[in-house]
């Protein structure tokens, strides 16, 4: 080997050498870019399970109650819906009544993914056709004589079981509006007859 072709070797392991050196230094840097998004998902992941740990899955998405309502009933629906069904089971348009949010936030006893789920069943009219909902008109007594409870324009308020056979049964009574759209009124026990 000539000290030509020696010195030719040995620029070329330079370069060699200074390549690999760029390829570890860039390799790195990708480490420690990788890490530190690692670091922020496991940061937004007990975030998360901390949300669910403390009260489902969706607690305080929103600030306001009306938004976060309207989250979950949405996600409830699209979950319990076939693709196939979205077209023949829409969530018909709805709103909450004064009383509404205040009766939500005082029942206990049922989770809130129940009362989702039977709100769904009301918007979607799966409630008419569920013998375990038991719906039927608001009376405005316990006598099955007594009148449907009704508001001006002749709308009717209505009643679905939350729960079936235990003791304060829950119900949630909703008014169905002329216009097609449904009114959330309130959350209230077996006996109580206030819309």
């Amino acid at each position: 080997m000539t000290d030509e072709d020696a010195l030719s070797l040995v620029q070329e392991l330079r370069r060699e050498t200074a390549q690999l050196s760029r390829t570890i230094r860039e390799r790195d840097e990708r480490i420690a870019t990788l890490e530190e998004r690692l670091a922020k998902g496991r940061a937004r992941l007990r975030d998360a399970e901390r949300r669910v740990n403390s009260g489902g899955a969706f607690a305080r998405l929103f600030e306001s109650d009306e938004d976060q309502l309207d989250f979950e009933v949405r996600t409830a629906w699209a979950l319990m819906t076939t693709p196939s069904e979205k077209q023949t089971r829409p969530l018909r348009p709805w709103t909450y009544g004064p009383a509404f949010f205040d009766t939500l936030a005082r029942v206990q006893g049922i989770k809130r993914d129940k009362i989702i789920e039977v709100i769904v069943h009301v918007l979607t009219g799966r409630d008419a056709e569920l013998a375990s909902r038991e719906l039927h008109q608001l009376r405005t007594g316990a006598g099955g004589d007594d009148a449907p409870v009704t508001r001006r324009g002749g709308e009717t308020c209505w009643r679905v079981s939350l729960q079936v056979g235990t003791p304060s049964a829950r119900r949630l009574h909703y008014w169905q509006r002329n216009d097609g759209s449904v009114e959330l009124s309130s959350i209230r026990l077996h006996d109580d007859f206030r819309p």
